[in-house]
């Protein structure tokens, strides 16, 4: 009981400091030169409620339902993130900090110390690996100095010490950015340098990839923060690695990108990556070589051929795998590959990846054409062990919908097209309406032959203030080896909003997917997604959801869950909000990164503060 009044009592003050944080200053003068502060503080409590666990988390099926039932249930958590850039002229320093304090969690609520030695059937040694490597980890209190940059931005160069986004080209070779809604955040901890000189741009970078210890979507804390399973000396040497992998390895990557623009119309760039794979397990297996990726590729780009009418862009990468004992680890391509014996045999695995796009507009007409061959193509972890989510390095385009879930963007080769048109304003009324369609082949996992086809209609109204957007499509995935349909999906989305008077509108956002997947037979299910909202600009905004799942892969029958959200605005970057009710269970994706989040029961109180 008092920690949970300590609790109280924190959070009170912080929500009353978030209230009153605009009043600090953001520019002042100190010995003499103009500094300038910008501050983001977010707080979030939540406390987990019973979210039927054994039923909706993957993770606890097959395991007895009365200890699986307490794992993600009453407990409170407490996480503050303060994000701050301090500068003066061409120098500026940053850094985040975030602090997690779990009160009452199933870890400190049941495992006794030296859980992992016990024999007997406790909460914890019955699933000690499983429970530390997706429990254990985010049930512990931590302060973590996520980010620490050092920026000075010169005419001629910008230098970067400390962590660091980088991205080549259309992102096929390098691409370690943030995508908040599947909670990968992916930085390069260590050295960048970027010159522009005239027509002419290079960029050097290395260090090693720093992936956010703590992962956004669940909390999961990665192992830089626990102490390292030992060393699994089971069989011979080359198979030696640690049972436990919560979190990915920091791999070093040195990088560089060459940029020049020909004529002020070709802008035309050549650029290596080169990252070293697990060395960690490597080394304590006792072998003497590396396991490396090595990408180079060119890429060309004319951004305004005839009259700003056309503009065309082309990437090629090539890629060189040296990989040592691949079959043990697990390495996934579409040719064969040797079980290795030795610690020192190796096997170098070519990949290859061409993109183009080309887009024409003519009027209010764009038409715009896409294409791709990648073969044995992925730059990701080498051992993804049991992280949260499955960790690109580079994400090339998929030439779909973001939010599709796709089997295969390593061994394709497909086409798109999609076309716009802006109709002439009808009254009040302007329609922009457009239609797409991809048909891809994929060899990875056997020969799929893929066909994606979607349109939809953006209708506004009252300049812009009022609109309706809706799309609709369907997805088929045929496998060419079974003659059978490997999955299909059929979904129609928008969104429709209608202003009330000055300040006040009504919106309504919906996802309906009809999803289908080969599990032995054809299974097919439903999940919908529904919120209704009403804002008081610039005040207030109340939303209220409703959430349909019924895949059979994550829930054992359908489940409609209710939740909601308040968020009082104190200017457009500052607000405190309260979500309350569930959230379903199940896949989300992004560029490819597809992956399961858990369901969600309880309520959280948000402030954020931003200068």
């Amino acid at each position: 009981m008092t920690q949970v009044l300590r609790l109280a009592v924190a959070t009170t003050l912080t929500l009353a400091f978030a209230c009153s944080a605009p009043a600090l200053a953001a520019d002042f003068k100190l010995f003499g030169r103009e500094w300038s502060l910008t501050l983001t503080n977010s707080f979030d409590y939540t406390y987990f409620m019973d979210n039927d666990g054994i039923k909706d988390d993957p993770s606890t099926k097959g395991l007895n339902e009365e200890l699986a039932s307490e794992e993600d249930d009453n407990y409170h958590r407490i996480f503050n993130s303060l994000d701050f850039n301090l500068g003066t002229g061409d120098v500026r320093f940053g850094a985040r900090i975030d602090i997690y304090s779990y009160i009452n969690s199933p870890f400190t609520r049941l495992c006794k110390p030296g859980f992992e030695k016990d024999t007997s059937l406790s909460w914890c040694s019955q699933r000690s690996t499983r429970f530390i490597s997706h429990y254990g980890l985010y049930r512990k209190s931590v302060v973590l100095p996520e980010r620490i940059y050092l920026t000075i931005n010169k005419p001629s160069y910008d230098l970067t010490l400390g962590d660091f986004y980088a991205s080549f080209g259309k992102g096929i070779a390098l691409n370690a950015v943030k995508f908040d809604n599947v909670g990968q955040d992916n930085m390069i901890r260590g050295g960048k340098l970027v010159i522009h000189e005239g027509e002419l741009g290079l960029t050097f970078l290395a260090g090693q990839f720093n992936i956010l210890d703590t992962d956004e979507g669940t909390g999961y804390i990665g192992d830089a923060n626990f102490p390292q399973a030992p060393l699994d000396k089971t069989g011979p040497p080359n198979t030696w690695r640690r049972k436990i992998s919560p979190a990915w390895d920091p791999s070093p990557i040195i990088a560089g990108r060459l940029e020049y623009r020909f004529f002020d119309a070709v802008l035309a760039g050549v650029h290596s990556v080169w990252i070293l794979q697990n060395q960690a397990n490597r080394s304590s297996a006792g072998a003497t070589g590396i396991d490396y990726d090595l990408i180079t590729g060119a890429t060309v780009s004319l951004p305004s051929i005839a009259s700003g009418k056309l503009s065309v862009d082309f990437e090629v990468d090539i890629m060189r795998s040296v990989r040592g004992g691949a079959a043990v680890r697990g390495w996934n391509i579409d040719k064969e590959a040797t079980a290795f014996t030795s610690p020192n045999t190796y096997a170098i695995m070519p990949g290859l990846a061409a993109y183009m796009s080309i887009t024409y507009s003519q009027g209010d007409t764009t038409l715009n054409f896409e294409a791709k061959h990648y073969d044995a193509y992925e730059v990701r972890p080498l051992d993804n062990g049991t992280p949260p989510y499955p960790l690109l390095w580079a994400t090339p385009p998929t030439l779909e919908r973001v939010i599709s879930e796709v089997t295969d963007n390593s061994s394709t080769t497909g086409a798109r097209m999609r076309i716009d048109h802006n109709f002439d304003k009808v009254g009040p009324f302007q329609l922009l309406a457009y239609a797409s369609y991809s048909f891809q082949r994929t060899r990875q996992f056997g020969q799929h032959q893929l066909h994606d086809t979607f349109g939809g209609i953006e209708l506004q109204w009252q300049d812009g203030k009022g609109h309706w957007n809706t799309r609709a499509g369907v997805r088929h995935e045929w496998d060419l080896e079974q003659d059978q349909q490997y999955r299909r999906d059929i979904f129609w989305q928008g969104d429709i909003e209608q202003p009330i008077g000055k300040r006040h509108a009504v919106q309504l956002t919906w996802l309906y997917q009809r999803r289908s997947r080969h599990l032995l037979e054809l299974v097919s299910w439903n999940v919908l997604d529904v919120a209704a909202q009403w804002k008081w600009s610039p005040y207030i905004s109340v939303a209220f959801t409703a959430e349909l799942q019924s895949d059979p892969t994550v829930v054992v029958e359908s489940k409609v869950y209710l939740g909601g959200s308040i968020r009082y605005f104190f200017n457009p970057s500052t607000f405190v909000g309260v979500r309350f009710g569930q959230n379903r269970p199940g896949l989300k994706c992004l560029n490819g990164i597809c992956r399961i989040f858990p369901a969600f029961a309880g309520i959280r109180l948000l402030a954020v503060v931003r200068i």
